[in-house]
């Protein structure tokens, strides 16, 4: 994976954690290979104190395999310091839809300047961290599969 505007990260109990040291934080999941029909929602849980309250997920295709500004989603944030779970509707998207996801970029706070922000599964962590953890949903509301049980890049069935 790739980040920005982040501390060294480090993965305990199946989170990831880092802290937020810059304007534009992002934490990147390279290299997939996932049918985007085939999942129409992403689930992210994290917590987030102080900051902007709006986050963003960015995405790649296998026909534009870079992060622009036709592929992405805007989604509210709650920067209050609380666990929450973000549900990022991207099958909704044009962009998303028909197409194989390659890279996934998560912007845990928009215009964030070293604010903290905390994502996980449980487990609070220390203050200024950024834990996540991610989940795929099958459209119609499927069951959802938790990331870390996949192949590189694929969610499960």
């Amino acid at each position: 994976s790739a980040t920005h505007s982040l501390a060294e990260a480090t993965v305990q109990d199946g989170t990831l954690r880092t802290r937020i040291t810059g304007a534009d934080p992002y934490v990147a999941r390279l290299f997939m290979r996932v049918p985007a029909d085939t999942y129409s929602v992403l689930r992210v849980r994290m917590r987030i104190t102080g900051g902007a309250s709006e986050g963003q997920v960015f995405w790649a295709t296998a026909e534009h395999s870079s992060f622009t500004d036709q592929m992405y989603m805007n989604f509210p944030t709650q920067p209050d310091g609380e666990w929450h779970e973000y549900t990022i509707p991207v099958g909704e998207h044009a962009k998303w839809r028909g197409q194989q996801i390659v890279a996934l970029r998560l912007d845990p706070s928009v215009g964030a300047r070293r604010s903290r922000s905390t994502g996980s599964s449980g487990s609070d962590g220390a203050d200024g961290r950024l834990t996540l953890t991610g989940r795929c949903e099958r459209p119609g509301g499927g069951s959802p599969a938790h990331a870390q049980r996949t192949e590189p890049g694929v969610c499960p069935d």
